[in-house]
Parts: C-alpha cells; structure tokens; sequence
C-alpha cells in the first residue's frame, strides 16, 4: 500500500476519494504490532486496512526504482 501510495514519476497507484470515509479516519491511525513489525495491532480498527490490501494484492503493482535508486540507492 506505501509504494501505491507514493506512486512513481509523480503518478500514484492508490487514491482515496472524499466518499471512502472510512479509510481516511482509520488507515492513517493504524499502528505496527509490537512483536510482529511487518504486521498491524490487529486489536485496531483494522478492517478497512485489510480491504484495500487485499485489493492491492489482487493486482500487484511493484515500484521499479529508477537508474539513480538502482545506482545510489533509495533516497532518505
């Protein structure tokens, strides 16, 4: 969902719109589980989150780091 968020070359992959009300009021408060980092307090608000995900993961999209990030590496 991040990379979907950021997008690539200014063009995002994952919009939200003023009608998906939920979304907007939970995603940004979700918190990472304290024993499992890559996973969300699954005792949150977390149905929303698992929605988009899964909807994301229905259609993988990867961001391809251009030849600066390939050479450099992400930027901070």
């Amino acid at each position: 969902m991040r990379n979907r968020l950021i997008g690539r070359d200014g063009v995002r992959m994952l919009y939200f719109v003023d009608c998906c009300r939920a979304s907007i009021r939970t995603i940004p408060r979700l918190q990472h589980d304290p024993l499992k980092g890559e996973d969300i307090d699954t005792q949150s608000v977390d149905h929303v989150a698992d929605e988009t995900r899964y909807a994301c993961m229905a259609r993988p999209w990867l961001k391809i780091p251009n030849l600066e990030e390939r050479i450099n590496g992400p930027a901070d």
